[in-house]
């Protein structure tokens, strides 16, 4: 099949495209800018697409059978470009004669406060009432990278923040595996996808500190306020049979420790 995938150079998107050229589908990347070399697959074509204005989108999707959107933006911009210009990328689908759509989006947007997850619910009903394209959704946990990045902000502060309640990670790799089979089934129910088991978030730290070779502490942060009230209920973890990944958390730390990692959602 001819896919497109939009927002191909973050962290979600470029599994993906690696993904769907492993399985020998004629893959267009489409982002703000021009990647790096190297950051794509050779024989994947790059359109340079703007989804807050409209930019590139019609003609990049000439053609186009499927497309995979990723797109991803900062909880203070979120609303612009995950609602209004995922609207707008879904128009021009549409217009293009695109058959099926399928858009990522993240488990517990519809139980965990927040102006970034407000903005995912939002963009989740505009996929949902789009005409002219069927379309797909699937909701994804956080990604081993995200937590690194947290943690990683978090280091000058002495310690590692651990907040009650759970997560499961998943590896974006696992998370394109299964994007790219609601891409090759057509249109169907919206899902779930986590990473293979469910941890204590302080016991993610711990693991995350030790591959760091640090003796910082584990700091409990109680939960203060809705958020992490939502996130200490379980808010962040997927429904029971939701699809699962096989990489570990502990397996992505040791990858990235070595060199074979990279990115952040």
């Amino acid at each position: 099949m001819d896919i497109s995938v939009i927002g191909a150079t973050g962290t979600a998107g470029r599994a993906t495209v690696a993904a769907l050229v492993a399985r020998g589908h004629t893959v267009r990347a489409l982002s703000r800018s021009a990647p790096a070399v190297g950051v794509l697959p050779p024989g994947v074509a790059h359109h340079v697409v703007d989804v807050g204005s409209g930019s590139g989108l019609r003609s990049a999707l000439d053609g186009t059978e499927v497309v995979v959107e990723c797109v991803n933006a900062p909880p203070a911009h979120a609303a612009p470009v995950l609602v209004d210009g995922v609207g707008r990328a879904l128009a021009a689908a549409a217009d293009a004669g695109v058959a099926h759509w399928v858009s990522l989006s993240v488990v517990g947007v519809d139980r965990v406060p927040g102006r970034y997850y407000a903005a995912k619910l939002a963009q989740e009903a505009a996929v949902a009432q789009a005409a002219g394209v069927d379309t797909s959704l699937l909701r994804a946990t956080q990604f081993p990278q995200l937590l690194d990045l947290v943690w990683a902000s978090a280091w000058r502060t002495g310690v590692v923040p651990a907040p009650r309640g759970s997560l499961a990670p998943v590896d974006p790799r696992d998370l394109a595996d299964v994007l790219c089979d609601v891409a090759e089934r057509g249109p169907g129910p919206r899902i779930e996808v986590g990473g293979p088991e469910a941890q204590p978030i302080a016991a993610l730290a711990r693991a995350w500190r030790r591959a760091r070779g640090s003796r910082r502490p584990v700091l409990p942060v109680p939960a203060l306020n809705a958020y992490l009230r939502a996130v200490a209920a379980g808010g962040l973890l997927p429904a029971p049979g939701a699809a699962r990944g096989v990489r570990t958390f502990d397996a992505w730390l040791r990858e990235r420790e070595t060199g074979g990692t990279h990115g952040a959602r």
